[in-house]
């Protein structure tokens, strides 16, 4: 039940970054979303990374440090595909509120 989003369609302007989102399949009627912690993010960040070269990795790590210093949530999806956008929204806009 994918969408397939033409390029053009896609928004190219810059926007800061607010929050990290790990997203994931969820079994429930409606989206859950979990805080993840600083530390657990960073090991996230660092299993993500698809070059292990160092003159990369020296790169990589300033920008997963700068991002695991903003809120950061495992979302895991409704189980509806046509409401998921819309649970998924509501759901991170609940959080960042608190």
């Amino acid at each position: 039940a994918r969408v397939k989003l033409d390029y053009e369609a896609w928004d190219r302007a810059s926007h800061p970054v607010s929050a990290v989102v790990i997203v994931g399949h969820g079994d429930s009627s409606a989206a859950i979303v979990e805080p993840i912690e600083r530390t657990q993010l960073l090991g996230k960040l660092f299993d993500a990374m698809p070059s292990r070269q160092p003159s990369n990795m020296r790169r990589y790590f300033r920008m997963a440090v700068a991002l695991s210093d903003i809120p950061a949530f495992r979302l895991r999806h409704s189980r509806a595909p046509q409401l998921r956008a819309r649970h998924a929204a509501d759901a991170i806009a609940a959080q960042l509120a608190d």
